[in-house]
């Protein structure tokens, strides 16, 4: 992880494949450049974030778990944007 300020979740080895896996996902849905560009804002208020995810038209739930995972916000910031599903057993 970039910065581990707000990081609540124990540290686990992870092979070189899952790591490169994880950032093709990243990257497939933030475009890096746009990213950095949003993270050097260091404006990561509910509208701010909306705006940004609006602008690459993702949900705005996945700027959220994408800066919780970089730990530029705490893990109990901006869930409301993240979208719940429940499976059924049927």
């Amino acid at each position: 992880m970039e910065n581990e300020r707000f990081s609540s979740k124990p540290q686990t080895t992870r092979t070189d494949k899952e790591m490169e896996a994880d950032r093709f996902a990243q990257d497939f849905l933030i475009p890096p450049v746009e990213y950095q560009s949003f993270v050097r804002t260091q404006q990561f208020g509910l509208e701010n974030v909306r705006q940004f995810a609006n602008r690459l038209g993702i949900s705005p739930g996945i700027v959220v778990g994408r800066l919780q995972h970089d730990g530029k916000i705490p893990y109990s910031k901006g869930n409301v944007l993240k979208r719940r599903f429940k499976f059924s057993e049927s």
